[in-house]
């Protein structure tokens, strides 16, 4: 769908709510960054977004979001995505503390997927056993360690 597109359901409410009833909130973010003029002399470390400087590019990006769950306040809806960006930082870190993701060289992509998969479900089955009082890489090595704890682990049922 082009952006046009996107903007005449967004200001035509019948037509939006017709086409699409199940969403309750939408929302746009609207960035824009310009570029300094390569031939003016700035001092290292100094602003680039000094207003006297004239920009010769602008550059403009559009983000839509789209919910089924309606806000009363932009207070709300912020909260919520707050949050979700808290949780999504949380796993990334233990991915990359944990299991040292980052440094991951498997370089064919369905391999790589496949090892990201196995990491998350092994984020997942260590962080809910609560019967070592340790942090999560401790868990890990233990599990790693210790036969057994690793059998407890896999055979208990978390769903």
């Amino acid at each position: 769908m082009k952006i046009k597109d996107v903007d005449r359901y967004l200001n035509d409410k019948h037509l939006f709510h017709e086409h699409f009833p199940n969403i309750k909130s939408l929302g746009r973010i609207v960035y824009t960054s310009t570029e300094r003029d390569k031939n003016i002399m700035v001092p290292e470390g100094v602003d680039y977004r000094i207003p006297r400087f004239k920009s010769t590019k602008e550059v403009r990006y559009v983000r839509y979001f789209i919910t089924s769950k309606s806000y009363d306040t932009t207070k709300e809806y912020l909260s919520l995505i707050r949050k979700q960006w808290a949780i999504e930082s949380k796993l990334h870190y233990v991915l990359d503390v944990g299991f040292n993701e980052d440094s991951n060289k498997t370089r064919n992509m369905i391999t790589a997927q496949n090892l990201a998969t196995a990491r998350k479900i092994a984020y997942n089955i260590v962080s809910q056993d609560k019967t070592v009082k340790a942090g999560f890489k401790v868990r890990m090595r233990k599990a790693g360690w210790d036969t057994d704890y690793l059998e407890l682990l896999l055979n208990r049922s978390y769903l």
